[in-house]
């Protein structure tokens, strides 16, 4: 059964700081983000120039019925690179919760989420992609699939003049 996303209960989410000292090591950060988001089911990861470390890490939704689709008709989740987090598929109540709050800012297509200097801002990082996550698993369940026509319904034509 698919929840409404009105009923769904939100996470709280704190303000971020802007300035906030000490050492990060975003390479570690980045790579504890993909690890959650690899353990997500139907999750395809596509490196952009594959190598010894990844530049650019585009992330895809691949639903059991699209399993024929080409990758570019799958519904991407997000895009980690070197220095931030692209997150698609937020609702846009979710996507002013995390814009209000100092987590992200607003892109063409998503949102640029800041990347986490801490555990306790990856568990944050963790929450917005997981929200986006579950609001690509609702759109995808609620499209209507396209009906097929039977051949003993349709309608019999002739090609002739003579009938």
């Amino acid at each position: 059964m698919v929840t409404p996303v009105s009923e769904r209960v939100r996470k709280p989410l704190p303000t971020r700081i802007r300035v906030k000292k000490g050492l990060w090591n975003s390479v570690a950060m980045r790579l504890a983000l993909a690890d959650r988001i690899a353990a997500f089911p139907g999750i395809e990861m596509v490196e952009a120039r594959p190598g010894a470390m990844p530049h650019r890490v585009e992330v895809y939704l691949r639903t059991p019925s699209a399993s024929n689709r080409p990758l570019s008709d799958t519904p991407r989740l997000c895009t980690i690179s070197r220095d931030k987090v692209v997150v698609y598929g937020l609702g846009d109540g979710d996507k002013f919760r995390v814009l209000s709050r100092g987590w992200a800012r607003l892109q063409r297509r998503g949102i640029r989420v800041f990347l986490p200097r801490d555990s306790a801002e990856l568990d944050v990082c963790w929450a917005i992609v997981e929200c986006a996550y579950r609001c690509l698993q609702e759109a995808l369940t609620t499209i209507p699939q396209p009906k097929r026509a039977r051949f003993a319904v349709l309608p019999g034509f002739s090609r002739t003049t003579l009938q």
